[in-house]
């Protein structure tokens, strides 16, 4: 479970290191969604993903919902 989660803020910091200025939420479902940094940052994750371990995909996925459920949670 620690493999888990030392995984998952591996792979966040390696997403905000690599986007610059946007987030990942930015990305996700922001305003900068069509950027160049959402488009490199997208491209090293497709490319992450694939490489990644099932534990790592869960922590990468769940990274994402996170993102859109408090998009959601902004629009209530």
């Amino acid at each position: 479970m620690k493999k888990l989660f030392v995984s998952a803020g591996v792979m966040s910091a390696m997403f905000l290191a690599s986007c610059g200025g946007a987030s990942l939420c930015d990305c996700v479902n922001g305003d900068k969604k069509d950027s160049e940094e959402c488009k490199t940052m997208e491209t090293e994750f497709k490319a992450k993903f694939e490489k990644a371990t099932d534990d790592e995909k869960e922590a990468m996925m769940k990274e994402m919902k996170a993102c859109e459920s408090s998009e959601e949670e902004a629009a209530h």
